[in-house]
């Protein structure tokens, strides 16, 4: 069963980070306010990017690392620019040099099945 790891756009353009294995289900528990503490607070708009993984380990350790970078990396991510988001990685610490590469592994792991840019969706 396919895992979704997601990117939604809150009503103040904060940007909210998921998991999931039924997208439209999670997105309309959002927009009805029973989504979650942060989500029923501050409202949200839409889901922005979402990706696709065969496991719910690859797509919790991923929903992970996307919430531990700052919002304009979130949104690079988001726009589908690969160059810009390598631009925002930052540099690896000495004892973290494995972390850097993870980062990049994501997008290439057997597990991973795919993204997609979730603009022109209408999940509601």
């Amino acid at each position: 069963m396919p895992h979704y790891v997601y990117l939604l756009q809150m009503k103040d353009d904060r940007i909210y980070v998921g998991e999931t294995i039924n997208l439209l289900r999670r997105e309309r528990e959002h927009f009805s306010g029973k989504g979650g503490k942060t989500t029923a607070l501050f409202g949200s708009n839409k889901v922005i990017y979402y990706e696709i993984y065969q496991n719910k380990e690859l797509a919790l350790k991923r929903e992970r690392q996307i919430k531990g970078w700052m919002q304009a990396k979130k949104l690079v991510l988001a726009s589908g620019n690969i160059s810009e988001l390598k631009n925002l990685s930052s540099p690896p610490r000495l004892k973290e040099q494995s972390d850097y590469k993870q980062e990049a592994s994501f997008l290439t792991h057997p597990g991973f099945i795919g993204t997609k840019d979730a603009s022109g969706l209408n999940l509601t």
